[in-house]
């Protein structure tokens, strides 16, 4: 990847950069969302194999760590895709509609498909978009031990949200690791 890769995209889906890139078909998720949702200014849309199982089984996402805490207001699943178009969220219509299944969450699952993140900025995006990932590992594993699953309280997790997850010390310290990373892995990149 480099800074090529990026792409400028407005909030109605039409690429604003001046390239011969084909743009990602699935743009119109994010601009929608971020057209719906001024407080946020990141929009994370990708298809984490981890949390699929819980678009088609019936079983929410739950907090079960404390860094799963952001998770605490819930987790609803999109299941009204477009007919015809197999589940691709590729046109102004579909991106509008999954803004508003979207609401005042953080992270919505889309059946059969991945999920939606919004932030209020890219270093809690991408904690988001981890610890979701390790949050539904984590409690795939606990569902399999065949026991009750102590969830986070709502309490617990709010509480946890901004002391050990989206407070200023630690979030600066899980980005700095993950752009250290990112910078070895990609020199050029910079």
């Amino acid at each position: 990847m480099t800074k090529n890769d990026i792409l400028e995209i407005d909030l109605d889906g039409n690429v604003v950069t001046k390239t011969t890139m084909r743009p990602y078909g699935e743009r119109a998720i994010h601009a929608a969302i971020l057209k719906a949702r001024p407080d946020m200014n990141a929009v994370f849309h990708g298809h984490i194999a981890a949390v699929i199982p819980f678009s088609v089984t019936g079983v929410p996402i739950r907090p079960v760590t404390h860094v799963g805490s952001f998770l605490w207001q819930g987790v609803p699943v999109y299941d009204d895709y477009e007919p015809g178009h197999g589940m691709l969220i590729d046109t102004k219509t579909e991106g509008e509609r999954i803004a508003h299944h979207l609401g005042n969450y953080r992270v919505h699952l889309l059946r059969g498909h991945g999920c939606d993140i919004v932030a209020e900025n890219l270093p809690r995006l991408v904690a988001s978009a981890i610890y979701l990932r390790d949050n539904a590992a984590i409690e795939f594993q606990a569902l399999q031990l065949g026991k009750e699953v102590k969830y986070l309280s709502n309490d617990e997790a709010k509480a946890a949200v901004e002391t050990a997850l989206f407070n200023e010390l630690p979030l600066a310290r899980m980005w700095g690791y993950w752009t250290t990373r990112v910078k070895r892995a990609m020199p050029d990149m910079k």
